[in-house]
């Protein structure tokens, strides 16, 4: 195979790094490798105690049981939330909602006891 000068475009016999005639550096020729790529993007995934807690936490709303269930809404909302953040799986609003309506359960549901306790101590007294 016969090479030539780009710059001078004389032709260039055996195997030299430089035109014997203007002196300037040739091509070697490079055998084009296929570049294998691969898919460096990592995905997040949903922290599952962050999800389970939101959920518990929202069925804590229908089904209170004085405040029980919104006790393991807290519990599992507080675990996905400290497995969450920069770094860690996604899920940290989830966590935090699940957070805020379990401890709102659990007031309800101390609210709730209170409100019976009430009702068993003081209404015998008033005559009811």
């Amino acid at each position: 195979m016969s090479k030539f000068c780009s710059n001078c475009g004389k032709e260039i016999k055996g195997n030299v790094n430089f035109c014997p005639e203007c002196g300037k550096a040739v091509n070697p020729v490079v055998e084009e490798t296929p570049v294998q790529t691969t898919n460096t993007t990592t995905t997040e995934k949903t922290n599952a105690l962050a999800v389970s807690g939101f959920v518990v936490a929202l069925v804590s709303l229908l089904l209170n049981f004085w405040g029980i269930v919104g006790i393991i809404a807290t519990v599992l909302s507080g675990v996905g939330l400290s497995q969450t953040g920069p770094g860690k799986d996604k899920g940290r609003g989830l966590a935090i909602a699940g957070l805020s309506i379990g401890v709102f359960s659990i007031l309800y549901g101390v609210f709730q006891i209170m409100a019976i306790a009430m009702r068993i101590t003081v209404l015998p007294f008033m005559g009811l």
